[in-house]
Protein backbone atom coordinates (compact mmCIF):
# COMPACT_ATOMS: atom_id res chain seq x y z
CA UNK A 1 0.00 0.00 0.00
CA UNK A 2 1.03 3.95 -0.52
CA UNK A 3 0.45 6.43 0.83
CA UNK A 4 -1.62 9.52 -0.69
CA UNK A 5 0.89 12.32 -1.95
CA UNK A 6 2.16 14.46 0.85
CA UNK A 7 1.68 11.86 3.77
CA UNK A 8 5.21 10.50 3.35
CA UNK A 9 6.65 13.55 3.59
CA UNK A 10 4.50 14.70 6.54
CA UNK A 11 5.16 11.24 8.32
CA UNK A 12 9.06 12.13 8.03
CA UNK A 13 8.43 15.42 9.49
CA UNK A 14 5.93 13.90 12.36
CA UNK A 15 8.39 11.41 13.44
CA UNK A 16 11.49 13.91 13.52
CA UNK A 17 9.65 15.96 16.11
CA UNK A 18 9.92 15.48 19.82
CA UNK A 19 7.10 12.74 20.87
CA UNK A 20 3.71 14.21 22.47
CA UNK A 21 1.65 12.56 25.27
CA UNK A 22 -0.31 9.67 24.75
CA UNK A 23 -3.53 11.50 23.40
CA UNK A 24 -1.46 13.87 21.32
CA UNK A 25 -1.37 10.59 18.91
CA UNK A 26 -5.07 10.96 18.57
CA UNK A 27 -4.73 11.95 14.77
CA UNK A 28 -2.94 8.46 14.14
CA UNK A 29 -6.44 6.97 14.30
CA UNK A 30 -7.76 9.06 11.25
CA UNK A 31 -4.50 8.51 9.83
CA UNK A 32 -4.64 4.69 9.96
CA UNK A 33 -8.55 4.77 8.76
CA UNK A 34 -6.96 6.78 5.63
CA UNK A 35 -4.61 4.70 4.49
CA UNK A 36 -5.57 1.10 5.12
CA UNK A 37 -5.00 -1.38 2.55
CA UNK A 38 -7.82 -3.05 1.50
CA UNK A 39 -7.98 -6.96 2.52
CA UNK A 40 -5.49 -9.36 0.63
CA UNK A 41 -2.43 -10.48 1.40
CA UNK A 42 -0.53 -9.96 4.45
CA UNK A 43 1.92 -7.38 4.80
CA UNK A 44 5.59 -7.83 4.68
CA UNK A 45 7.76 -6.03 7.30
CA UNK A 46 9.60 -3.31 6.19
CA UNK A 47 11.85 -0.92 8.33
CA UNK A 48 11.23 1.93 5.73
CA UNK A 49 7.54 1.47 5.48
CA UNK A 50 5.71 4.14 7.62
CA UNK A 51 2.09 2.46 7.05
CA UNK A 52 4.05 0.00 9.94
CA UNK A 53 5.17 2.66 12.18
CA UNK A 54 5.32 2.46 14.88
CA UNK A 55 6.62 -0.41 15.95
CA UNK A 56 8.75 -2.64 18.32
CA UNK A 57 11.78 -5.07 17.12
CA UNK A 58 11.78 -8.22 19.01
CA UNK A 59 15.37 -9.54 19.02
CA UNK A 60 15.90 -13.05 17.99
CA UNK A 61 18.67 -15.51 18.40
CA UNK A 62 22.14 -14.41 17.62
CA UNK A 63 22.64 -17.00 14.82
CA UNK A 64 18.80 -18.59 14.11
CA UNK A 65 19.78 -21.93 13.08
CA UNK A 66 17.24 -23.81 10.59
CA UNK A 67 15.49 -26.29 11.09
CA UNK A 68 16.32 -29.75 9.69
CA UNK A 69 15.35 -30.12 6.19
CA UNK A 70 14.70 -33.70 4.06
CA UNK A 71 12.70 -35.17 1.99
CA UNK A 72 9.38 -37.37 2.55
CA UNK A 73 8.19 -40.45 0.49
CA UNK A 74 5.07 -39.71 2.83
CA UNK A 75 4.60 -35.96 2.29
CA UNK A 76 6.19 -35.96 -1.05
CA UNK A 77 4.70 -33.21 -3.79
CA UNK A 78 2.85 -35.80 -5.50
CA UNK A 79 1.53 -37.70 -2.51
CA UNK A 80 0.04 -33.54 -1.63
CA UNK A 81 -0.78 -33.04 -4.91
CA UNK A 82 -4.82 -32.45 -3.69
CA UNK A 83 -3.05 -30.52 -1.36
CA UNK A 84 -0.98 -28.05 -3.24
CA UNK A 85 -4.25 -28.02 -5.11
CA UNK A 86 -6.70 -26.16 -2.05
CA UNK A 87 -3.22 -24.16 -1.17
CA UNK A 88 -2.77 -22.58 -5.10
CA UNK A 89 -6.38 -22.05 -5.05
CA UNK A 90 -6.42 -19.41 -2.06
CA UNK A 91 -3.66 -18.10 -3.46
CA UNK A 92 -0.55 -18.96 -0.22
CA UNK A 93 2.59 -17.20 0.05
CA UNK A 94 3.55 -19.86 2.53
CA UNK A 95 2.77 -23.49 2.92
CA UNK A 96 5.56 -25.64 5.27
CA UNK A 97 4.85 -28.96 6.58
CA UNK A 98 7.30 -30.58 9.66
CA UNK A 99 6.37 -34.14 10.12
CA UNK A 100 8.28 -36.55 12.85
CA UNK A 101 11.81 -34.10 13.33
CA UNK A 102 12.41 -32.43 9.87
CA UNK A 103 10.31 -30.09 7.37
CA UNK A 104 9.56 -32.40 4.68
CA UNK A 105 7.76 -29.43 1.86
CA UNK A 106 7.46 -26.06 1.77
CA UNK A 107 6.30 -23.39 -0.96
CA UNK A 108 6.66 -19.91 -1.50
CA UNK A 109 5.16 -17.53 -3.84
CA UNK A 110 7.34 -16.33 -6.28
CA UNK A 111 7.23 -12.50 -4.96
CA UNK A 112 7.71 -14.36 -1.68
CA UNK A 113 10.54 -16.04 0.19
CA UNK A 114 11.25 -17.87 3.65
CA UNK A 115 12.72 -14.59 4.94
CA UNK A 116 9.47 -12.59 4.20
CA UNK A 117 8.33 -11.56 8.15
CA UNK A 118 4.57 -11.18 7.28
CA UNK A 119 1.56 -10.74 9.75
CA UNK A 120 -0.89 -13.61 10.15
CA UNK A 121 -3.49 -11.20 12.20
CA UNK A 122 -4.73 -12.61 15.21
CA UNK A 123 -1.95 -16.15 15.24
CA UNK A 124 -0.52 -13.77 17.44
CA UNK A 125 -2.94 -14.63 20.42
CA UNK A 126 -1.48 -18.11 20.57
CA UNK A 127 2.09 -16.61 20.88
CA UNK A 128 0.37 -14.29 23.68
CA UNK A 129 -0.75 -17.20 25.91
CA UNK A 130 2.44 -18.66 25.72
CA UNK A 131 3.92 -15.49 27.02
CA UNK A 132 1.47 -15.42 29.56
CA UNK A 133 2.60 -18.99 30.56
CA UNK A 134 5.85 -17.83 31.13
CA UNK A 135 5.09 -14.69 33.64
CA UNK A 136 3.45 -17.47 35.84
CA UNK A 137 6.21 -19.61 35.66
CA UNK A 138 8.17 -16.86 36.48
CA UNK A 139 5.65 -15.90 39.63
CA UNK A 140 5.02 -12.23 37.72
CA UNK A 141 0.97 -13.94 37.55
CA UNK A 142 0.97 -15.63 40.55
CA UNK A 143 -2.14 -18.12 39.47
CA UNK A 144 -4.61 -18.23 36.33
CA UNK A 145 -7.48 -17.64 38.76
CA UNK A 146 -5.81 -14.11 40.16
CA UNK A 147 -8.51 -11.05 39.41
CA UNK A 148 -7.48 -9.18 36.43
CA UNK A 149 -8.20 -5.51 38.72
CA UNK A 150 -4.33 -6.88 40.62
CA UNK A 151 -3.09 -5.88 37.41
CA UNK A 152 -5.89 -3.55 35.39
CA UNK A 153 -6.45 -0.99 38.51
CA UNK A 154 -8.99 1.14 36.09
CA UNK A 155 -11.21 -1.83 37.37
CA UNK A 156 -10.37 -2.21 41.03
CA UNK A 157 -13.68 -1.86 42.73
CA UNK A 158 -15.68 -2.55 39.39
CA UNK A 159 -17.58 -5.92 39.02
CA UNK A 160 -15.20 -6.90 36.07
CA UNK A 161 -12.00 -6.74 38.35
CA UNK A 162 -13.33 -10.27 39.85
CA UNK A 163 -12.69 -11.61 36.38
CA UNK A 164 -9.73 -13.96 36.57
CA UNK A 165 -6.68 -14.30 33.99
CA UNK A 166 -7.84 -17.69 33.24
CA UNK A 167 -11.45 -16.35 31.75
CA UNK A 168 -9.81 -14.16 29.68
CA UNK A 169 -7.73 -16.38 28.16
CA UNK A 170 -10.45 -18.40 27.48
CA UNK A 171 -12.27 -16.07 25.74
CA UNK A 172 -14.90 -16.14 28.46
CA UNK A 173 -14.41 -12.90 30.53
CA UNK A 174 -18.31 -11.95 30.42
CA UNK A 175 -17.24 -8.63 28.91
CA UNK A 176 -19.74 -7.70 25.50
CA UNK A 177 -18.00 -8.17 22.31
CA UNK A 178 -17.87 -5.32 19.69
CA UNK A 179 -19.74 -6.24 16.56
CA UNK A 180 -17.52 -6.50 13.37
CA UNK A 181 -17.95 -3.21 11.98
CA UNK A 182 -15.17 -0.82 9.74
CA UNK A 183 -16.97 2.40 9.03
CA UNK A 184 -14.86 5.07 10.26
CA UNK A 185 -15.06 6.26 13.93
CA UNK A 186 -16.74 2.22 15.19
CA UNK A 187 -15.96 1.38 18.52
CA UNK A 188 -14.27 -2.30 16.66
CA UNK A 189 -12.61 0.27 14.37
CA UNK A 190 -10.82 2.28 17.43
CA UNK A 191 -10.11 -0.87 19.17
CA UNK A 192 -8.38 -2.28 16.20
CA UNK A 193 -6.29 1.25 14.44
CA UNK A 194 -6.84 3.57 17.88
CA UNK A 195 -3.88 5.58 19.59
CA UNK A 196 -4.85 3.72 22.75
CA UNK A 197 -5.51 -0.54 22.11
CA UNK A 198 -7.02 -0.71 25.59
CA UNK A 199 -9.58 2.69 25.77
CA UNK A 200 -12.22 0.36 23.91
CA UNK A 201 -11.89 -2.97 25.75
CA UNK A 202 -10.83 -1.52 29.22
CA UNK A 203 -15.08 0.64 28.96
CA UNK A 204 -16.32 -2.54 27.45
CA UNK A 205 -19.29 -4.05 29.73
CA UNK A 206 -20.14 -6.86 31.97
CA UNK A 207 -22.75 -8.38 29.86
CA UNK A 208 -22.74 -12.68 31.29
CA UNK A 209 -21.02 -14.00 34.59
CA UNK A 210 -17.53 -14.31 33.56
CA UNK A 211 -16.68 -17.94 32.70
CA UNK A 212 -20.15 -18.94 31.32
CA UNK A 213 -19.84 -17.79 27.97
CA UNK A 214 -17.69 -17.44 25.29
CA UNK A 215 -17.18 -14.50 23.28
CA UNK A 216 -13.81 -14.49 21.69
CA UNK A 217 -12.77 -10.10 21.28
CA UNK A 218 -9.98 -8.97 20.20
CA UNK A 219 -10.08 -6.48 22.74
CA UNK A 220 -9.41 -9.27 25.77
CA UNK A 221 -6.15 -10.22 24.37
CA UNK A 222 -5.09 -6.40 24.15
CA UNK A 223 -5.85 -6.58 27.84
CA UNK A 224 -3.95 -9.46 28.40
CA UNK A 225 -0.72 -7.65 26.91
CA UNK A 226 -1.77 -5.10 29.10
CA UNK A 227 -1.20 -7.03 32.17
CA UNK A 228 1.67 -9.19 30.87
CA UNK A 229 3.63 -5.32 30.83
CA UNK A 230 2.58 -4.18 34.56
CA UNK A 231 2.92 -7.85 35.91
CA UNK A 232 6.41 -8.39 34.55
CA UNK A 233 7.60 -4.61 34.23
CA UNK A 234 8.70 -5.14 31.17
CA UNK A 235 8.35 -4.07 27.89
CA UNK A 236 6.56 -7.07 25.96
CA UNK A 237 8.82 -7.17 23.44
CA UNK A 238 11.74 -7.29 25.31
CA UNK A 239 9.57 -10.18 27.44
CA UNK A 240 8.86 -12.10 24.26
CA UNK A 241 12.11 -11.97 23.23
CA UNK A 242 13.91 -13.07 26.52
CA UNK A 243 11.51 -15.81 27.46
CA UNK A 244 10.05 -17.29 23.83
CA UNK A 245 11.49 -16.05 20.92
CA UNK A 246 15.35 -16.32 21.61
CA UNK A 247 15.63 -19.73 22.91
CA UNK A 248 12.96 -20.57 20.61
CA UNK A 249 16.41 -20.24 17.85
CA UNK A 250 13.92 -18.11 15.62
CA UNK A 251 14.90 -14.56 13.56
CA UNK A 252 13.93 -11.45 14.93
CA UNK A 253 10.42 -10.48 14.83
CA UNK A 254 8.89 -7.02 14.86
CA UNK A 255 5.63 -6.03 16.58
CA UNK A 256 2.99 -2.80 15.84
CA UNK A 257 2.65 -0.83 18.51
CA UNK A 258 -0.69 1.20 19.35
CA UNK A 259 1.51 4.36 19.37
CA UNK A 260 4.97 5.29 19.74
CA UNK A 261 6.13 4.31 22.89
CA UNK A 262 2.49 2.49 23.54
CA UNK A 263 1.57 -1.04 23.85
CA UNK A 264 1.87 -3.80 21.18
CA UNK A 265 -1.23 -4.66 19.68
CA UNK A 266 -1.11 -8.00 21.40
CA UNK A 267 -4.33 -9.57 18.84
CA UNK A 268 -2.29 -9.16 15.97
CA UNK A 269 0.11 -7.24 14.72
CA UNK A 270 3.42 -10.09 15.04
CA UNK A 271 5.56 -9.86 12.01
CA UNK A 272 7.39 -12.92 12.04
CA UNK A 273 8.92 -15.57 9.06
CA UNK A 274 7.05 -18.57 8.36
CA UNK A 275 9.83 -20.92 9.62
CA UNK A 276 9.56 -19.09 13.14
CA UNK A 277 5.82 -19.64 12.83
CA UNK A 278 6.15 -23.09 12.73
CA UNK A 279 9.10 -23.47 15.62
CA UNK A 280 6.26 -22.16 18.05
CA UNK A 281 4.08 -24.72 16.92
CA UNK A 282 6.86 -27.19 17.84
CA UNK A 283 6.71 -26.20 21.02
CA UNK A 284 2.94 -28.55 21.29
CA UNK A 285 4.61 -31.38 20.09
CA UNK A 286 8.14 -31.63 21.99
CA UNK A 287 5.96 -30.74 25.38
CA UNK A 288 8.02 -27.59 25.49
CA UNK A 289 11.32 -28.45 24.83
CA UNK A 290 13.82 -27.09 22.36
CA UNK A 291 16.86 -29.03 21.89
CA UNK A 292 18.23 -29.90 25.33
CA UNK A 293 16.03 -27.07 26.83
CA UNK A 294 12.86 -27.11 28.43
CA UNK A 295 11.61 -23.88 27.61
CA UNK A 296 7.96 -23.93 28.62
CA UNK A 297 6.28 -25.91 31.12
CA UNK A 298 4.35 -28.92 29.87
CA UNK A 299 1.61 -28.39 31.76
CA UNK A 300 0.92 -25.03 30.62
CA UNK A 301 1.05 -26.12 26.75
CA UNK A 302 -1.74 -29.41 28.22
CA UNK A 303 -3.70 -26.47 29.63
CA UNK A 304 -3.53 -24.02 26.57
CA UNK A 305 -4.93 -26.92 24.92
CA UNK A 306 -7.83 -28.25 27.54
CA UNK A 307 -11.34 -27.52 26.62
CA UNK A 308 -12.88 -24.65 28.12
CA UNK A 309 -16.30 -24.79 30.26
CA UNK A 310 -17.76 -22.42 27.59
CA UNK A 311 -16.48 -23.09 24.59
CA UNK A 312 -15.11 -27.35 23.42
CA UNK A 313 -13.09 -26.14 20.64
CA UNK A 314 -10.76 -23.30 22.23
CA UNK A 315 -8.81 -23.92 25.45
CA UNK A 316 -6.28 -20.72 26.04
CA UNK A 317 -6.43 -18.37 23.03
CA UNK A 318 -5.96 -21.57 20.91
CA UNK A 319 -8.77 -23.56 19.10
CA UNK A 320 -9.15 -27.70 19.22
CA UNK A 321 -10.14 -29.27 16.22
CA UNK A 322 -12.06 -31.44 18.37
CA UNK A 323 -15.18 -32.14 19.43
CA UNK A 324 -16.06 -31.51 15.66
CA UNK A 325 -17.81 -28.35 14.92
CA UNK A 326 -18.97 -27.98 11.08
CA UNK A 327 -19.28 -24.57 11.74
CA UNK A 328 -17.19 -22.84 14.06
CA UNK A 329 -18.47 -19.17 15.22
CA UNK A 330 -16.50 -16.19 16.74
CA UNK A 331 -18.91 -15.11 18.89
CA UNK A 332 -22.51 -13.56 19.47
CA UNK A 333 -22.66 -10.65 17.34
CA UNK A 334 -20.61 -11.81 14.81
CA UNK A 335 -22.83 -13.56 11.96
CA UNK A 336 -19.66 -15.48 9.99
CA UNK A 337 -18.24 -18.73 10.56
CA UNK A 338 -15.90 -20.54 9.61
CA UNK A 339 -16.79 -24.17 8.28
CA UNK A 340 -14.93 -27.58 9.12
CA UNK A 341 -16.80 -30.03 6.36
CA UNK A 342 -15.40 -33.14 8.61
CA UNK A 343 -13.73 -34.11 11.70
CA UNK A 344 -10.60 -33.40 11.95
CA UNK A 345 -8.43 -37.34 11.42
CA UNK A 346 -5.77 -36.08 13.94
CA UNK A 347 -8.38 -35.94 16.97
CA UNK A 348 -5.68 -33.76 18.93
CA UNK A 349 -5.37 -31.02 16.41
CA UNK A 350 -4.85 -27.69 17.96
CA UNK A 351 -4.37 -24.55 15.61
CA UNK A 352 -3.48 -21.06 15.64
CA UNK A 353 -6.31 -18.89 14.02
CA UNK A 354 -5.23 -15.82 11.67
CA UNK A 355 -8.37 -13.85 10.18
CA UNK A 356 -8.64 -15.26 6.17
CA UNK A 357 -7.05 -18.45 6.89
CA UNK A 358 -3.54 -17.73 8.57
CA UNK A 359 -2.86 -21.40 10.17
CA UNK A 360 -0.70 -23.12 11.99
CA UNK A 361 -2.09 -26.87 12.46
CA UNK A 362 -0.38 -28.80 15.33
CA UNK A 363 -1.22 -33.06 16.33
CA UNK A 364 1.74 -34.05 18.47
CA UNK A 365 0.20 -37.35 18.10
CA UNK A 366 1.20 -37.39 14.40
CA UNK A 367 4.33 -35.33 15.06
CA UNK A 368 3.02 -32.63 12.37
CA UNK A 369 2.75 -29.28 12.12
CA UNK A 370 1.35 -27.33 9.31
CA UNK A 371 2.07 -23.34 8.36
CA UNK A 372 -0.28 -21.51 6.00
CA UNK A 373 -0.39 -18.08 4.83
CA UNK A 374 -1.40 -15.92 2.25
CA UNK A 375 -4.27 -14.32 0.53
CA UNK A 376 -7.27 -13.51 2.73
CA UNK A 377 -9.44 -17.32 1.95
CA UNK A 378 -13.31 -16.88 3.19
CA UNK A 379 -13.78 -19.63 1.75
CA UNK A 380 -11.48 -21.66 3.91
CA UNK A 381 -12.37 -24.96 5.22
CA UNK A 382 -10.34 -25.61 8.59
CA UNK A 383 -10.21 -29.50 7.80
CA UNK A 384 -9.36 -29.99 4.74
CA UNK A 385 -5.84 -29.31 4.31
CA UNK A 386 -4.77 -30.96 7.90
CA UNK A 387 -6.57 -33.76 6.85
CA UNK A 388 -5.22 -33.96 3.55
CA UNK A 389 -2.40 -34.20 5.10
CA UNK A 390 -2.67 -36.59 7.59
CA UNK A 391 -4.03 -39.04 4.84
CA UNK A 392 -1.09 -38.92 3.25
CA UNK A 393 1.08 -39.38 5.75
CA UNK A 394 -1.22 -42.43 7.29
CA UNK A 395 -1.43 -44.06 3.57
CA UNK A 396 2.63 -43.91 2.75
CA UNK A 397 3.11 -45.80 6.69
CA UNK A 398 -0.02 -48.12 5.65
CA UNK A 399 2.35 -48.94 2.48
CA UNK A 400 5.36 -49.15 4.27
CA UNK A 401 3.83 -51.70 7.08
CA UNK A 402 2.50 -54.02 4.52
CA UNK A 403 5.89 -54.12 2.18
CA UNK A 404 7.79 -54.88 5.54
Amino acid sequence: MRLRPGLAAAFVLLCSLPMPSQAGWDWLYEWRVANRPPPGRPAVYSRSDPQLWPSERVAGAAAPVPLPRGASACLSEAALAPTLAEIERVRSDAFLVWHRGRVVFERYAEDRGPDASTEPASMHKSVLALVVGQAVADGFIPTVQAPVSRWLTEWAGDPRGAITIEQMLQMASGLAPLPFDMSPGSAWNRALLGADSTAVPLSAALADTPGTRFNYASGISQLLGLIVERATGQRYAHYLSQRLWQPLGAAEAFVVLDHPGGLARTASGLFARPEDWLRVGLLFVHGGRVGDRQLMDPAWLQAMGAPSTANPNYGYQLWRGSPHAPQRRYNSVTPGAVPASAPFLADDMLFFDGAGAQRVYVSAREQLVIVRQGAAAFDWDDSRVPNLVVQAARGCDAGVRVAR
